[in-house]
């Protein structure tokens, strides 16, 4: 099987997704975000209605964030069979990059990010890790 390359649009959404995730990777790593039970999204600070069974239900959850009030969205073991469509100022963080994964696509927003997740499209699986 030869090697693939991602497609430049997709290219450049990782990239500004990865700068934005090595930027706050300072802030998270003050955070001490436990792990949520396989399947299970959790958002910090805690939302209504959580824990909740897809990210796009806890992205949704989520409003008043900002440059002075970001929020974390925690996703558990397991694989998500979703598209997620971020909004500013969220970090969706999986439970390492063999553990969670993202079957769909993302839509980027600006002050966004996505770490320590695989996220597999109908071509090929990309992996979003921050060490």
């Amino acid at each position: 099987m030869g090697e693939q390359t991602m497609p430049p649009e997709l290219a450049a959404a990782f990239a500004e997704l990865t700068a934005n995730a090595l930027a706050r990777q300072a802030r998270s790593a003050r955070l001490s975000l436990p792990t949520p039970a396989a399947n299970s999204v959790t958002v910090y600070p805690p939302t209504t209605g959580g824990p909740f069974t897809t990210i796009q239900a806890a992205i949704n959850s989520i409003t008043g964030q900002g440059p002075q009030n970001e929020y974390s969205v925690v996703a558990g073991p397991g694989t998500y069979n979703e598209s997620i469509t971020m909004i500013p100022w969220i970090t969706v963080h999986g439970s390492g990059s063999d553990k969670t994964t993202l079957a769909g696509g993302v839509t980027a927003a600006s002050s966004s990010a996505l770490q320590s997740m695989t996220i597999s499209t109908v071509s090929s699986p990309y992996s979003v890790s921050v060490v």
